[in-house]
């Protein structure tokens, strides 16, 4: 669709004409939510929530309609309400349109989101990860648009004593009437992905590098993107990226989404910058296949058939070994040594990489989900120091990590350049579709061998060591 269609589309010249007395300029004039007390797991709820990607654009009549609808709706209001007195240029339009129409999107699908009670949070600040023509006047102007006429919400609007928490930016939900208009045009969040297609990368967007992340209490703040230079050799990745993209984007994704590829490098600085830290492939979406709970991706279908996830078992562990010129030794399980059991080993490990080998006391979330998987209390059975003596002992390659001042994100970066060999090799015109997540890659069932066999041949090449692939 043409960006002339899409502003044009099913638009009516008297679209904005002024009406005497317009249902909807009564009801958004007349709208003053009725606040509640502060529900019990609001805050969680929130912490979940995914942010708008704002990165769907309408594919079939159906969007184009609820465009138009939503155009219509707004620019009646905004010319009566006295808001606005011109129309908007066509580019500040096409900006405008494309954010609101990107915006409900998101707000619908996140209304499937049960964990985060239908909520998700809006960017506040211009980065790469949000589209380029979604500027930052547009989303604001299509934000302020969709509550005055009361088809969005905020958490401050309907409940009493509600403060937002500082780390958390301001939270959106769409409200039945939104959801009911959606409905009128044909949309409803389960068939979201036929009326509406993932707006493509550009070049200079699949290359990111954040700031290091930031912690607030026990959350982990991720780093704002930074503005630096890209080296020759890393925008060689965007082209190989790019061709990624292309390949997997033409491969029937069945049970979750593809929206592209770009790659994050972590730790950025604006002087002396490696761009050797991090560097994983990431797909951004919150709806995306990597996205959605390791369970439910054992029904997704690539071209119609299951698929397989073939990852690196003890991915760190084994890099670490690689790079001390060793070998782990699998005859008995990594992380089950001596009498501890293998969960309190493998997030020990976990931890002790996560926090660049100074992890002191288990973290919250770790020992939760200990007892709650297993049965286990390890801040009672388990001390971490304790832990942490008859591991290093066991794995001294732990304390040369530590030694040689090395951090997750340099494990992380060896680990990404694995992944990325193998699509290179994988993903060519008459390739095998295999989609990473991590340290992992997700593939049909037919082509687990194939996978696997390139998989560990990447990193032989990267790491200098054998991995085991589970």
């Amino acid at each position: 669709m043409t960006h002339r269609a899409f502003l044009g589309a099913r638009v009516r010249p008297d679209a904005c004409v002024e009406r005497p007395n317009d249902p909807i300029i009564e009801q958004a004039a007349s709208a003053t939510p009725t606040r509640s007390a502060l529900p019990l797991g609001l805050n969680e709820s929130l912490g979940v929530a995914p942010m708008a990607a704002l990165r769907f654009r309408p594919r079939s009549e159906q969007g184009e309609a609820l465009a138009s609808a939503l155009l219509k709706r707004i620019e009646r209001y905004e010319f009566q309400s006295g808001k606005k007195k011109n129309k908007r240029r066509t580019k500040d339009m096409l900006a405008f349109l494309l954010t609101t129409v990107a915006f409900v999107h998101d707000l619908v699908r996140a209304r499937a989101y049960d964990a985060s009670g239908g909520w998700l949070y809006r960017a506040t600040r211009n980065g790469s990860e949000i589209p380029a023509d979604c500027s930052m006047s547009a989303r604001r102007a299509a934000k302020n648009a969709l509550l005055e006429l009361g088809l969005i919400e905020r958490p401050e609007d309907l409940f009493q004593d509600y403060e937002q928490p500082r780390h958390l930016a301001t939270h959106y939900r769409a409200t039945d009437e939104l959801v009911a208009l959606c409905a009128e045009n044909g949309i409803h969040a389960e068939t979201l992905s036929d009326h509406f297609r993932p707006r493509e990368y550009s070049r200079g967007e699949l290359i990111l590098c954040r700031r290091p992340a930031k912690w607030v209490g026990c959350r982990r703040i991720p780093g704002k993107p930074i503005d630096i230079e890209v080296p020759m050799q890393v925008e060689v990745d965007a082209v190989h990226i790019s061709e990624f993209n292309e390949f997997l984007g033409r491969q029937e994704l069945r049970g979750a989404t593809f929206t592209g590829l770009v790659r994050i490098y972590n730790e950025g600085t604006e002087e002396g910058y490696g761009w050797d830290k991090g560097g994983r492939l990431y797909d951004l979406d919150p709806g995306s296949y990597m996205s959605i709970p390791s369970e439910q991706r054992k029904d997704i279908t690539i071209n119609g058939e299951a698929v397989v996830e073939i990852d690196i078992k003890c991915c760190n562990l084994t890099i670490l070994y690689g790079l001390a010129g060793e070998t782990l030794n699998w005859e008995q399980d990594p992380y089950e040594v001596g009498r501890l059991p293998r969960p309190v080993g493998k997030a020990f490990v976990t931890a002790f990489f996560g926090s660049n080998g100074s992890v002191k006391r288990w973290p919250k979330g770790v020992s939760e989900e200990l007892k709650l998987k297993h049965g286990i209390d390890a801040k009672r059975d388990y001390p971490i120091e304790a832990v942490r003596v008859v591991m290093l002992k066991h794995h001294p390659v732990l304390q040369t990590f530590i030694d040689k001042g090395l951090t997750w994100a340099d494990l992380m970066y060896l680990e990404s350049r694995v992944i990325f060999l193998a699509l290179y090799r994988l993903c060519g015109p008459d390739g095998v579709p295999c989609f990473p997540i991590h340290d992992c890659l997700l593939c049909p069932v037919s082509k687990r061998e194939e996978v696997s066999e390139v998989l560990v041949r990447s990193f032989e090449e990267v790491c200098k060591v054998k991995p085991r692939l589970g």
